[in-house]
């Protein structure tokens, strides 16, 4: 889903989630956000590249 932005399947995967026998992810899509979710796997839209730093700390910028 994430690799080809296909949020309109989220719905698929909760179903599965809640047919499997995995309690943690059942808590987890019990607490998330679904239109955010369905979002963040859909748009292209994205906040820029992560800033990498090795130490020391002094390099970091």
């Amino acid at each position: 889903m994430s690799t080809e932005r296909q949020g309109k399947r989220l719905p698929e995967w909760i179903d599965a989630v809640r047919q499997g026998n995995l309690p943690s992810l059942h808590t987890l899509i019990a607490s998330i956000d679904h239109d955010a979710v369905t979002a963040g796997l859909t748009l292209l839209w994205n906040s820029g590249g992560a800033r990498t730093c090795r130490l020391p700390m002094r390099n970091c910028r």
